[in-house]
């Protein structure tokens, strides 16, 4: 990605009504945040577009891995916040411990508990669609999350359940038009 190529990026998508972009974010070499630097040098030139941080945890281990990039843009002017709180999600991750007793646990010690000690108090949205067991009792098995993106939501799973109410947690509807992942070593 070029800096123009990310100004053209959120002008034609705010020219139609989006507002805010999830960057899928699977790496920290110098390409990845390079675009990242492009993307929110130019929603900057927008008003009111927004960026929030998605982690692969396909690719990324640990939350060490990323958790500079959320200390280095959640304070920038177009980073996404509810209610005051940076909005952070991630692309699977809900069978990853950490090495804790369970991954609610491994999430709250080693992604809330740095970010916090730094004053950093992000809203937690992560797309666990790699979560096992019943969807009916998902806020109960992770309460580390304040809700729930779900980036699989154009073509549902055939053992999906029905979920009538979600404990008060969020759960954002997002818009996928062209599920494309870029990658340039």
């Amino acid at each position: 990605m070029q800096p123009w190529q990310a100004v053209i990026d959120v002008q034609e998508a705010q020219s139609v009504g989006i507002d805010a972009f999830a960057l899928n974010v699977a790496s920290t070499d110098t390409w990845s945040t390079n675009a990242i630097q492009y993307l929110f040098d130019a929603a900057a030139q927008y008003n009111n577009f927004k960026l929030f941080f998605s982690f692969d945890m396909i690719h990324f281990t640990h939350p060490s891995q990323f958790l500079g990039l959320i200390e280095q843009w959640h304070n920038h002017k177009s980073y996404y916040s509810h209610n005051g709180h940076p909005f952070v999600s991630t692309f699977y991750g809900a069978r990853l411990s950490f090495g804790e007793s369970s991954p609610s646990n491994g999430w709250q010690k080693h992604y809330r508990e740095p970010l916090q000690a730094k004053g950093i108090w992000t809203y937690f949205v992560p797309a666990f669609s790699d979560a096992m067991g019943s969807p009916t009792g998902f806020t109960y098995a992770f309460p580390v999350i304040d809700g729930v993106m779900n980036w699989d939501g154009a073509w549902p799973y055939e053992s999906d359940g029905q979920v009538d109410a979600f404990g008060g947690a969020s759960y954002p509807v997002n818009f996928i038009p062209d599920d494309f992942k870029g990658y340039e070593y």
